[in-house]
């Protein structure tokens, strides 16, 4: 499956923090639409590695333990590569 476009939460569009992410649409799975973070967090937890970002290498989506928000592997600009995806 493939994480493709994210939503940030309100008054949280610019941020570069993955903790400020709400939402991630995800294609390939049986119903492809947004999910809220603490959903794939749960998913993520069960199943590490099934879940990858559309961009470069596509790295994998992965839970961050003790708190309930996603990140990926940085890009090249730095940054997690969950940022190089478009924003709804």
């Amino acid at each position: 499956m493939l994480a493709t476009r994210r939503k940030m939460k309100p008054g949280r569009e610019q941020s570069l923090d993955p903790q400020d992410i709400q939402a991630l649409y995800i294609t390939g799975g049986v119903r492809p639409g947004y999910f809220q973070v603490a959903d794939l967090w749960d998913y993520l937890d069960y199943n590490p590695g099934y879940i990858q970002v559309n961009v470069g290498s596509f790295p994998n989506l992965v839970a961050v333990e003790g708190a309930r928000y996603v990140r990926s592997a940085r890009s090249a600009r730095g940054r997690d590569c969950l940022f190089d995806l478009p924003r709804e």
